[in-house]
């Protein structure tokens, strides 16, 4: 959004209150990034401005839970902490920073914040080099430190997305980091912000546009083959924001070849189901 600071404020000022009052219709963005994997960018195509291609709405956090296995959690883990679905994360952090770069946006900068988050140098390597490039690391001393940095880059129109630990965040800073990304759409920015949350807050509220949750699959093997299987996992909508009937939708997705670009896996593409509504497996990649 353009204009004097004074209409700023005063948009600010509006989405604040539609927040505060539960609304459900505050336009969160002008544009989406698609996250490549077409059956779920058809399911989010009206989170964006109406033109037709979905995706995660510019201007807002989207956190992703997990990873549990079949949906359990060991309390063991929950002790050493848990495991983030990283090759997804990386996949959508790339897809967020080659969106800014095809508009006005370019040259933005993806945001890693709390080591925890923070990928493998190995993992950078082939189609993920240009990422690196574009990646600042930030590890914060404490809590109130995440949270102000969070807020801080989603708030900068320099920042195409923000990759954060988003562990033990409560409604009031959760309202805080979703507002600090509408802000930064409202200055010209509009880059994502994805939270990385355990399984076990799923119950949590939060203001974030949308909630996923990621569970491993098991991978179907092949006695003819002599390379390892590559891994799988399932994301399910739990929470999209301004549409409760997208929720409980569910796909597979598959890590990808030596690329590493997380794709669709070709033996549930053309699986029967019910795929058309959003609620079964992924037809198309």
């Amino acid at each position: 959004m353009e204009g004097s600071p004074e209409a700023v404020r005063r948009h600010l000022r509006e989405v604040i209150r539609r927040v505060e009052q539960g609304g459900s219709e505050v336009r969160l963005a002008d544009s989406c990034v698609p996250t490549g994997w077409n059956a779920v960018d058809s399911a989010l195509a009206n989170q964006g401005a109406g033109a037709g291609i979905g995706g995660l709405a510019r201007g807002a956090v989207h956190e992703w839970l997990g990873i549990g296995e079949h949906g359990t959690e060991a309390p063991s883990e929950r002790e050493r902490g848990w495991i983030l679905p990283m090759s997804l994360l990386m996949h959508l952090a790339a897809r967020a920073i080659r969106a800014a770069g095809e508009g006005e946006g370019g040259g933005r900068a993806a945001v890693w914040i709390g080591s925890r988050c923070w990928p493998s140098p190995s993992s950078f390597a082939g189609v993920y080099a240009e990422l690196l490039g574009r990646s600042i690391f930030l590890e914060p001393r404490d809590r109130a430190s995440r949270l102000w940095a969070i807020e801080l880059c989603l708030r900068s129109g320099a920042i195409g997305v923000v990759v954060a630990d988003g562990a033990r965040l409560g409604m009031a800073e959760s309202r805080r980091v979703q507002l600090a990304a509408e802000a930064g759409l409202a200055r010209g920015g509009g880059g994502i912000g994805l939270l990385a949350r355990p399984a076990w807050e799923c119950g949590a509220i939060s203001a974030a546009a949308t909630r996923w949750m990621v569970r491993r699959e098991i991978t179907p093997g092949s006695a003819s083959s002599h390379s390892p299987p590559r891994p799988r996992w399932s994301i399910e909508l739990s929470r999209c924001r301004g549409s409760a009937s997208r929720s409980g939708a569910r796909w597979v997705l598959e890590g990808g070849d030596e690329t590493g670009v997380v794709c669709v896996p070709a033996d549930v593409v053309d699986r029967p189901g019910s795929a058309a509504d959003g609620r079964g497996f992924a037809r198309s990649a």
